[in-house]
């Protein structure tokens, strides 16, 4: 009978524990300025400077296929990059219709 009543006892009192240790932490975390540093400053701040350096190398104005003739040729003759045109083998897509069975 005594065993009934210490169980809730002692899962009570494991979580009072557990919140007390960490209601602590928290307030040597808040505390510590080197900590506050590295959980708010640095995920905030990397993001922008890794942005700020590479901004220079982004790839902007990639050439796209245009779906008439006529809009390729106009593109071809506005273009110093050319696309490609489509294979055989690679135009139209393989429908399930054409897929290899084996």
């Amino acid at each position: 009978m005594d065993n009934e009543k210490r169980l809730p006892t002692l899962i009570a009192e494991g979580f009072r524990d557990l919140f007390y240790i960490w209601r602590q932490e928290l307030r040597a975390i808040f505390r510590d300025s080197g900590v506050m540093i590295f959980f708010f400053l640095v995920p905030l701040a990397s993001p922008v400077i890794y942005a700020l350096i590479y901004n220079p190398e982004t790839v902007r104005d990639v050439p796209w296929p245009s779906s008439t003739r006529a809009d390729r040729s106009a593109a071809a003759s506005s273009s110093a990059v050319s696309m490609p045109r489509p294979t055989s083998a690679l135009w139209p897509p393989a429908g399930p219709s054409r897929m290899p069975v084996g």
